[in-house]
């Protein structure tokens, strides 16, 4: 039986790199091929602020010593961890979940520990920022990027964007395209309705996290207003800002317009989902957006950028389709689907058949099965 040691952070608190690990490690741990364990990265504080501080190591560069100390030992910890569990699992692949900037460079610390050992090493590259990050690069990091990448044993990536991409960058291992997953038939269970939501209001979702340039919450929020101010019935639910909003927009809370979320999980999280009448996610960047996965799944129709690596996997059937940053576009198409249901219930179908035959959990197992066999 081979053993598998998946390196990254795993925690409700994070995002879609810590989404995707915890349902990859939960799905393979049923499994009778592989005994795979899970190093999590996750700092053990459950103040999401925190969470999302520790895990991109800011406080490094940014904010009191006592901070400082707390990431720097999180830091030195998580490497003596790998030490330990490859002498005590010794473990045959060791998995790293890597995205960009600060995180790839954590992750190359892992890389030589595992070489250290001489384990056969899969990286995940996740986020959508990849491409940026080694085209924006020095010609040293460029080299860097490339050497770790090129002595990798295999790459997984989301989508032939990815592909596409590590070619023309001159890197030659072996690749896998394996999306992220959801677990349909959570999404699908039946749930009571938010009690924030009404038909009163067409209620209007966007998880807008802690980028808010990057998922187009600069683009949204004047659009929602001019809404509003046109007349239109619409409410929106604006899920983890990370910060305070601006003051421009509380009259919109003191109204009933606008719903704000710090952050939600669970039956909450599920509940909202199940219960607006609208997605919004016009985003500028991505890897691979797992709330557009979970609105799939839920049953919710969908209006997203028209960029390459949301391309890769959906089309006109699926979603309404906008260009990242097109203001008009955006306030057309959310009018187009409150005036359109019928049109919207169609996507709807398309989308809950589509997320259950390529993307439920149920796929993860043969996915990794013929990777980890081919190494």
């Amino acid at each position: 039986m081979k053993k598998i040691l998946i390196v990254s952070p795993s925690s409700d608190y994070l995002g879609g790199k810590a989404n995707f690990t915890k349902l990859v490690y939960e799905s393979l741990l049923k499994s009778k091929v592989f005994n795979v364990h899970l190093l999590n990265t996750s700092p053990t504080n459950k103040r999401r602020g925190a969470y999302e501080h520790l895990a991109s190591y800011k406080g490094i560069f940014n904010d009191s010593i006592r901070r400082k100390l707390i990431v720097l030992s999180m830091f030195l910890w998580n490497k003596i961890r790998l030490f330990y569990s490859c002498l005590s699992f010794k473990p045959s692949i060791i998995q790293l979940h890597s995205s960009s900037y600060v995180n790839f460079w954590d992750n190359s610390i892992y890389f030589n520990i595992a070489k250290l050992f001489r384990k056969k090493i899969v990286i995940r590259l996740g986020g959508g920022a990849f491409d940026q990050f080694y085209n924006n690069g020095s010609k040293l990091s460029k080299f860097a990027i490339r050497k770790i990448l090129n002595n990798t044993d295999h790459i997984i990536i989301q989508s032939g964007y990815w592909q596409d991409f590590l070619l023309k960058a001159n890197v030659k291992t072996r690749t896998s395209i394996i999306p992220n997953f959801v677990d349909c038939n959570y999404w699908q269970s039946p749930i009571a309705k938010h009690q924030l939501t009404s038909n009163e209001f067409f209620d209007i979702l966007f998880m807008v996290g802690s980028e808010v340039k990057v998922k187009g919450y600069y683009d949204v929020m004047p659009v929602f207003e001019e809404l509003i101010k046109d007349g239109y019935k619409y409410r929106l639910h604006l899920v983890g800002l990370g910060r305070k909003l601006e003051k421009r927009y509380e009259y919109l809370i003191n109204k009933g317009f606008l719903i704000f979320y710090d952050h939600i999980k669970g039956k909450e999280k599920l509940s909202l989902y199940r219960s607006c009448d609208l997605f919004l996610l016009p985003t500028y960047l991505e890897g691979f957006p797992n709330t557009i996965f979970e609105a799939m799944a839920a049953g919710i129709p969908i209006i997203t950028s028209n960029i390459p690596q949301i391309r890769a996997y959906l089309k006109e059937e699926n979603v309404i389709f906008v260009s990242p940053g097109n203001k008009l576009e955006l306030k057309k198409s959310i009018i187009h689907a409150y005036e359109n249901p019928s049109e919207m219930e169609c996507l709807v179908k398309n989308n809950i058949k589509k997320v259950s035959n390529e993307f439920d959990v149920m796929n993860i197992e043969k996915y990794f099965e013929k990777l980890y066999n081919s190494l």
